[in-house]
């Protein structure tokens, strides 16, 4: 998968020599309330930085089979310049590598694990929800507000993340505002 990932980065226009990408991780959300814990977390609204990606990072989020408004993601378009109040402070990166990010398996009933979460009620009417057909990609900035929609269209949702960032762009500090 990392031959065809850089593949279709170069195929984008992107310069090889100075854009990073994260591995593919296979994101699946049960319909139905089945599992919205462990490895299927039903994200809560949130911008990546939070969980300390930087504000450079690009998100291509590539559904595998069509998705609709009752399983896709949720973006909320009118915090995309306005701060949240927010858990990031106490957000460990390094000890969620170490011992969260492996203990999802065993988040079955219950998320247990710390995530960076609003500290804030968040005003639903500028979400939107982008259906797409299998391989469309929605790309956004990660700093955007965002979160998993909760799948009620009967159907599992199956997709992908390609993460990218541009090295030109982090030593110019360009991005969104944090």
């Amino acid at each position: 998968t990392r031959g065809l990932r850089r593949r279709c980065i170069a195929q984008l226009g992107c310069d090889m020599d100075r854009t990073y990408f994260d591995l593919p991780r296979l994101r699946v959300v049960p319909s139905d309330n089945f599992l919205t814990s462990g490895v299927s977390y039903a994200y809560k609204a949130h911008r990546d930085t939070w969980y300390a990606h930087p504000r450079q990072l690009l998100n291509f989020w590539i559904p595998v089979f069509p998705v609709v408004g009752q399983n896709t993601m949720s973006m909320f378009v009118g915090y995309f310049d306005k701060p949240v109040d927010n858990a990031s402070e106490v957000f460990d990166y390094d000890d969620w590598v170490a011992n969260s990010r492996f203990a999802a398996a065993r988040q079955v009933k219950a998320e247990n694990r710390p995530h960076p979460v609003p500290r804030q009620a968040i005003d639903t009417h500028s979400e939107i929800r982008i259906a797409g057909g299998m391989g469309d990609a929605m790309l956004f900035s990660t700093c955007h507000l965002h979160a998993t929609a909760p799948n009620t269209s009967g159907v599992t949702r199956f997709s992908t993340d390609l993460r990218t960032v541009n090295l030109d762009d982090i030593l110019g500090g360009k991005g969104p505002a944090n």
